[in-house]
């Protein structure tokens, strides 16, 4: 008897709970269709789908992010829903160390509230930002403080990847985040007549686009 069942292929379909919306985010970045994240992920193209409206939004992971997450995975009948429970629970935190550029890391132990890029923000899917923030908010335990806020710029202007780090104590995630100005490491065109408009309009949306994620991040209580 002839088995007339589809091959099957490449890895199984997971819920896409366990894989942050950035890694999609980069894969997109990359050139890469739905389809291909989805086989490279081992996801559905639903899940893929999921996570790009995440990146796109700015802010990931959020409390209503987190119940939502672990809602569908409840109804999808996935291990995960436990799993995700034991990782945003405040009363399990981790050892962070925390980069931040020509200076020494700081390290802490505490959990990850919050976190958000501009990679996404007023641009297509198919055309990311190539100068970026990401903005990370964490609470922080045995310290003199209650959080610890990272901002990471980065850059591929010139398809080169670069990226600058800056990280503080603090316990006014708000007062850190507001008084940074994207506008002091932004790289962005040559200083010359020729591209002074291009320049001018960097710095204009950037410095937008950031207020937009600054917003988001801030519209909910931290804890």
């Amino acid at each position: 008897m002839t088995d007339t069942s589809k091959p099957k292929r490449g890895r199984p379909k997971n819920s896409g709970f366990n894989i942050p919306a950035a890694k999609a985010a980069q894969l997109q970045a990359a050139g890469q269709s739905y389809a291909d994240i989805a086989e490279t992920l081992g996801i559905s193209k639903t899940a893929v789908s999921r996570l790009l409206t995440q990146s796109r939004r700015g802010t990931v992971m959020t409390v209503a992010d987190r119940l939502q997450s672990f809602v569908d995975a409840v109804h999808a009948g996935s291990h995960r829903a436990l799993q995700l429970l034991e990782e945003w629970e405040p009363s399990n935190p981790a050892q962070i160390v925390l980069e931040r550029t020509g200076r020494a890391p700081i390290r802490f132990v505490g959990a990850l509230l919050r976190e958000g890029t501009t990679r996404f923000i007023d641009t297509t899917e198919a055309k990311p930002n190539q100068d970026f923030w990401t903005i990370k908010i964490y609470s922080a335990q045995a310290t003199d403080f209650r959080f610890a806020v990272s901002i990471e710029y980065s850059t591929t202007i010139r398809k080169v990847a670069s990226s600058q780090y800056q990280a503080d104590f603090t316990d006014d995630p708000a007062d850190v985040i507001e008084s940074y100005d994207p506008l002091a490491v932004l790289r962005g065109f040559p200083d010359s007549p020729e591209y002074a408009s291009r320049q001018a309009y960097l710095e204009k949306s950037s410095k937008l686009q950031y207020g937009k994620l600054v917003s988001e991040l801030l519209r909910e209580p931290l804890i």
